[in-house]
């Protein structure tokens, strides 16, 4: 595309058709926009601005060039580029009497307030995009996503009744008039977080449930999408060689009869081979597909629904990459079995065997990748299923590092933003103990989501030194000392306050805001602890400089 968008570029410009030559730079620098390539954008964006520049006038072109410049600074979080290209391109839209683009770039203004933490602005300018919107009964089927904006705005001012109407009210418009799974499932994600902020717990299970589903459809449509754009290259790069192929396809011998029905049985096999080993994998991944819902289903009896979602979170990230092996492949080998009956029923023996050999390799990989996604699953289950009751040698160590990696990565799929450092001791020398795995999982699972929770609060190693900049930390360690384990969760987050420490382990006790917290994280791993694996839980705090952690356990 970039090639023939060159090639038009190079006629336009010596024949002088601005007019046409302004829609391809637009084109190209859309395209550098959508891929995030910022010097490419603003290069192609700066030529369209020097074409503007050569008429009477400025116009309503300049205006949108001017907004696509403001979208680049602002998907780089330049705040003050983009505002300022936007007015610009706002004085345009206003004086050419656009009032549609006047209310787009409006709300652009107001999502970049939103990032800058600035809501009271963003609500200003998202709210006259509303207006506009209000006003022209051809505009309301962009009035849902521009409320949509106004209720992250009042989301981020804690007014989590209004962010809630306002989000409800763009879901129903939005259905109504049009329809993006993308656009949905962020509105959903967003009512699924107002309702747990509210306490709301049965609401923001269900808008979750909703957000996942749309999730799981977005990706399978990125695969999708992916496929295609293989077979279209796959296409293209047959139709050049058509011509070649017939050219050698004439120069067979009578020979090459009796060799076909030999490579017709040979491919019969490899097709029966590959349609099994298909099947198998096909199989594994439904398998596993329905454990991880088994899993789901135990963990919102056992745990809440907050500890539902990190834990699916980072599941779902550890198991992606086996599953998009196994999707991509098999439409592969749909393809490659097309060609090889193609080529067989062309004669063509040579071809047909080198792509029934590809078929033998994609085959294999797709069996390695489903086998990896069934251990990864298995390995979550093991830890996150009912506990049985029963202690069993198990590698605490391994436990700890599983768990980590769980919460954070199940945080960074609620909060892009959120980001932490995280360090590790693990004592090697320690070995398997006897412990309930289920059990200890959950604790130390409580302790890292409660760490992560604190390290991301600003603690006051600032008022002891102008230079300071809180950076989240964890730090998760293992060590042996006589015949017990310490296992330490600890985090530099602001401490616990003296005057509450002693009620910490209590049930129904958070300092977390209203609906954030249960209260019943710590007293529960507090009892599995001492009355299930007869050790200790303590903490040792320092406000201002944070907390730890310990959990004591004796070796058998």
């Amino acid at each position: 595309a970039l090639e023939n968008y060159q090639a038009a570029q190079d006629i336009l410009y010596k024949t002088k058709d601005t007019s046409e030559l302004f829609n391809v730079l637009a084109a190209v620098g859309g395209f550098y926009l959508t891929q995030h390539n910022t010097s490419k954008a603003l290069e192609y964006y700066h030529k369209l601005i020097e074409i503007c520049a050569s008429y009477k006038k400025p116009d309503h072109n300049a205006g949108s060039v001017y907004k696509w410049i403001g979208m680049v600074y602002s998907d780089n979080n330049d705040y003050s580029n983009a505002l300022l290209n936007f007015e610009k391109s706002r004085h345009l839209f206003d004086s050419s009497g656009d009032i549609y683009e006047t209310a787009r770039v409006l709300n652009e203004i107001g999502s970049v307030y939103n990032k800058k933490g600035d809501f009271e602005k963003a609500i200003l300018y998202h709210s006259r995009a509303v207006n506009i919107a209000d006003s022209l009964n051809w505009l309301v089927r962009l009035k849902p996503e521009w409320l949509y904006s106004l209720a992250v705005d009042y989301y981020g001012l804690k007014n989590f009744s209004k962010a809630k109407v306002l989000n409800d009210t763009a879901l129903v418009g939005f259905r109504k008039y049009w329809f993006d799974i993308k656009i949905t499932s962020q509105m959903e994600l967003l009512a699924t977080q107002i309702d747990s902020a509210r306490g709301d717990g049965i609401g923001a299970y269900a808008h979750y449930k909703e957000y996942v589903s749309l999730t799981e459809k977005i990706k399978g449509e990125e695969i999708r999408k992916e496929a295609q754009k293989e077979k279209f290259r796959d296409e293209f790069e047959k139709q050049k060689s058509k011509q070649e192929k017939k050219d050698a396809i004439a120069k067979r011998t009578r020979n090459l009869q009796y060799a076909v029905i030999g490579a017709i049985l040979l491919l019969g096999i490899f097709l029966l081979y590959g349609y099994i080993q298909n099947k198998k994998a096909k199989t594994k991944i439904e398998k596993a597909y329905t454990d991880l819902k088994a899993t789901q289903t135990q963990l919102i009896q056992s745990e809440k629904m907050a500890s539902l979602g990190e834990l699916t979170a980072g599941i779902a990230h550890e198991i992606q990459n086996p599953l998009n092996f196994v999707n991509n492949f098999s439409e592969v080998n749909k393809e490659l079995l097309l060609e090889m009956k193609e080529e067989m029923d062309k004669g063509n023996l040579k071809d047909a065997k080198a792509l029934a050999n590809d078929i033998i390799d994609n085959e294999e990989k797709i069996n390695h990748h489903g086998k990896r996604a069934d251990a990864i699953v298995k390995g979550m289950l093991q830890h996150s299923r009912t506990s049985s009751g029963k202690k069993e040698p198990t590698d605490i160590n391994a436990l700890c590092d599983e768990y980590l990696r769980l919460s954070y990565h199940g945080l960074r799929a609620k909060d892009k933003s959120f980001n932490a450092t995280m360090k590790t001791d693990f004592d090697k020398s320690i070995g398997n103990i006897n412990i309930i795995p289920q059990d200890i999982g959950r604790v130390i699972l409580n302790l890292l989501t409660n760490a992560f929770y604190a390290a991301s609060l600003p603690s006051k190693g600032g008022f002891k030194d102008h230079d300071y900049k809180h950076e989240p930390t964890i730090s998760v360690s293992t060590k042996k000392i006589g015949d017990k384990v310490l296992i330490s969760v600890k985090d530099n987050g602001p401490g616990i306050p003296q005057k509450v420490l002693d009620k910490i382990f209590q049930p129904f006790f958070t300092t977390k805001p209203t609906g954030q917290g249960t209260g019943l994280g710590l007293s529960l791993s507090y009892d599995i602890v001492t009355k299930g694996h007869s050790g200790e839980l303590k903490v040792e705090t320092k406000e201002g400089e944070g907390s730890a952690f310990i959990i004591q356990l004796p070796l058998n």
